[in-house]
């Protein structure tokens, strides 16, 4: 074996071994990410941990799996390089992943100034209150419809954000707390904008463990399921059905864990509607048809759907999580529910991890991992969304 391979066969700084029904998994704190191991993998792994050469390491896999000498050095070979891709061995590893930067304020918006007000609302989430004020009437019909659900009596607020534009001038101007914080060019591109500012603010200020880019339902029995994935999954279509079949709405954003317990909190922002996605829900929401399509700052075209108001829980509360369900949508296919093994879940599911209130250590892994033991997990394909009603109602026991 090369002295380089040799000398890199020991597991970097910073990683831990966890095991989940059987799998081996790696957490890797200074990177923050974990991995799933094969059979073959996981062996190697577990003797580079007790210290054993990589000689050593090739007569155990060749005793374990019954394999030739040549070819339990290739399987050898082949875990340790599969585990210095994964930055995972010492010497010659990645560095470690460093924070994103915070975002850096817009350049070229002009100051606040003293702009002339005439409309002034008041919403809350996740605890946060915002003063919502705006020289436009107009622009206030674009955004108070998507955040009405959210709408609180007149009060003390954490933060003020100021909307100054007009269609006219063909700019509105957003500012938080008196700072230019994003622009759009039209009065459809209003309600993003207001929007995102709201749901980044409220969540910076709010104290939880993981954000899961997941579409989450609550259930008849008060536990809660989630839908992660990619945008084109089906996540707000299949959260969006749920709720007409009587679920609770918790978010079709993101799914916030708690610290300490792990329990989900409402982020009950209204569900987003791809234009060419109002189809699929046209009877389940006649009134979608009706809504207006707003502009992204992607580019996009949405729709954004109120949650029904018997969907929505009680703000300040909290649920457990019952299951996780990774939906594709694939047309054409026959649908099908199929038992995910927990191991591979949690690494799918920490891919689609959006933010961390601070830095997983070890303890949060093993929490998460209890977690993970209690909670059913499965792979989801559907074609059709009475389909995916059927398979899905009894998980949250929804009649």
């Amino acid at each position: 074996m090369p002295a380089r391979e040799a000398a890199t066969s020991r597991p970097a700084p910073g990683t831990h071994t966890l095991f989940l029904d059987g799998d081996c998994l790696v957490f890797s704190a200074p990177r923050q990410e974990v991995h799933v191991l094969n059979s073959s993998a996981g062996v190697v792994w577990c003797a580079l941990e007790d210290g054993l050469s990589p000689t050593e390491v090739s007569d155990v896999l060749a005793e374990r799996f019954g394999l030739a000498p040549d070819a339990a050095r290739a399987g050898l070979a082949a875990a340790l390089a599969a585990l210095r891709s994964y930055a995972l061995l010492d010497g010659g590893a990645a560095p470690p992943v460093a924070a994103a930067p915070a975002p850096a304020a817009p350049a070229g918006l002009p100051p606040l100034g003293t702009p002339h007000f005439v409309a002034d609302t008041q919403y809350a989430l996740l605890g946060t209150r915002f003063r919502l004020r705006c020289t436009d009437t107009a622009v206030l019909g674009w955004v108070d419809p998507v955040l009405r659900h959210l709408a609180t009596p007149p009060g003390a607020v954490d933060i003020v954000l100021a909307l100054v534009g007009s269609a006219t001038a063909g700019r509105y101007v957003l500012y938080q707390d008196n700072l230019p914080v994003g622009e759009c060019s039209a009065v459809n591109g209003a309600a993003p904008l207001v929007k995102g500012a709201i749901w980044s603010s409220a969540v910076n200020r709010f104290d939880f463990l993981i954000g899961i880019h997941a579409g989450v339902v609550g259930g008849a029995d008060g536990g809660v399921m989630l839908l992660p994935g990619r945008p084109g999954r089906g996540k707000s279509t299949l959260t969006a059905k749920l709720l007409r079949a009587g679920g609770r709405y918790f978010s079709d954003e993101m799914a916030l864990f708690g610290t300490t317990d792990l329990r989900i909190t409402p982020l009950p922002l209204p569900l987003c509607v791809k234009a060419e996605g109002r189809a699929a829900l046209a009877e389940d929401y006649p009134d979608l048809a009706t809504l207006p399509l707003h502009l992204r700052a992607d580019g996009r075209r949405v729709a954004y759907l109120p949650p029904p108001p018997a969907s929505l829980p009680a703000p300040g509360t909290s649920a457990p999580l019952r299951a996780i369900v990774f939906p594709h949508f694939r047309p054409g296919e026959a649908s099908r529910l199929s038992p995910l093994r927990k191991a591979e879940a949690l690494r799918r599911l920490m891919a689609e991890c959006m933010v961390k209130r601070r830095p997983l250590e070890l303890g949060h892994m093993r929490s998460l991992l209890g977690l993970m033991q209690q909670t059913a997990c499965y792979d989801f394909s559907f074609a059709t969304s009475a389909e995916a009603l059927r398979l899905l109602r009894p998980i949250l026991n929804l009649g």
